[in-house]
């Protein structure tokens, strides 16, 4: 009989996403799932703007979501003092690469 495999320990979302983003990294929700196996990164990237969180949306080809956080990386900063970020709307570019479009919206309303 065999050993059952060693299982790794998955990331959280939290740590995943903000490691990546303050890395400079955009993220995406395929790019979680294979990295993480975790769903939900909407979710969190709506959490994260509640608290100030400087997060913009890009839309990839086929409309997919992209996060990216302007400024980030070595010297970069999650949180910025008055607020989220803020883009204009757009769509997919003609080309097919990722667009500005919006810091998410406001969805409670």
């Amino acid at each position: 009989m065999s050993a059952a495999p060693e299982k790794r320990e998955r990331p959280t979302v939290d740590r995943w996403a903000s490691e990546k983003l303050e890395a400079g990294e955009p993220i995406s929700h395929p790019r979680q799932i294979r990295e993480t196996g975790h769903w939900r990164l909407a979710a969190w990237v709506h959490k994260e703007r509640k608290r100030g969180a400087n997060i913009k949306t890009l839309r990839g080809p086929g409309g997919i979501a992209v996060y990216v956080m302007p400024g980030a990386g070595p010297q970069g900063e999650m949180f910025e003092v008055g607020g989220g970020a803020v883009a204009s709307s757009a769509g997919d570019s003609a080309n097919g690469e990722a667009t500005e479009e919006s810091d998410g919206g406001d969805h409670a309303k």
